[in-house]
């Protein structure tokens, strides 16, 4: 009976009917999506020094999606991070201090994709107070590599970093894409 007194009274049928598909075709998508794909990790935060004695130990425990969280203080050491997706934040940006002591080559040396550093200082380092490179930790036969293929470091960002009186760089990213860098102070350096 098209257009009878049978046709409003349907409609609330036809709309749950409607909600009823709907629900279990997100409850399939949701099924199908866990079977077929692994489950993505917890993410964790590892204290520094809590849980690990030194940010490199923290950077070396971590997992892709975790927090190596820095207490204040005056660290003496370089980190070099071949980890994908993690972050590394002080707790203080001016209490959280990576010191060179004009002795290491580079305060923080990123070679992976999707790693954050934020909220530290860094300074007195022979070479680069921060450094994103695609070429590191890579051997690059041609160097018109650099910067494209697997030589190219994707997704990162540097955010409310100080870098002063390093050798070369303060903050520096090269053969790298899509990343950031913000709300950074840099000084006293040849290049910044």
């Amino acid at each position: 009976m098209p257009g009878g007194a049978a046709g409003p009274a349907m409609a609330p049928a036809l709309v749950l009917a409607a909600a009823a598909v709907v629900a279990v075709v997100a409850v399939v998508a949701v099924v199908v999506v866990t079977a077929c794909g692994r489950p993505a990790p917890a993410t964790r935060t590892i204290r520094v020094p809590a849980d690990q004695p030194s940010i490199q130990a923290g950077v070396d425990k971590a997992r892709r999606g975790d927090l190596v969280l820095v207490a204040p203080g005056t660290y003496h050491e370089a980190v070099k991070v071949g980890r994908p997706g993690i972050t590394i934040r002080g707790e203080d940006r001016n209490a959280v201090v990576l010191d060179g002591e004009y002795q290491r080559e580079s305060g923080i040396a990123v070679g992976a994709d999707g790693v954050v550093v934020e909220n530290l200082t860094v300074h007195a380092y022979n070479a680069n107070g921060v450094i994103f490179s695609g070429a590191l930790g890579r051997t690059i036969d041609d160097p018109a590599d650099l910067g494209t293929g697997d030589a190219v470091l994707k997704g990162w960002r540097i955010s409310y970093v100080t870098a002063y009186d390093n050798g070369l760089y303060g903050i520096y990213a090269f053969a790298s894409r899509y990343g950031r860098i913000d709300h950074t102070y840099v000084s006293g350096h040849p290049d910044s």
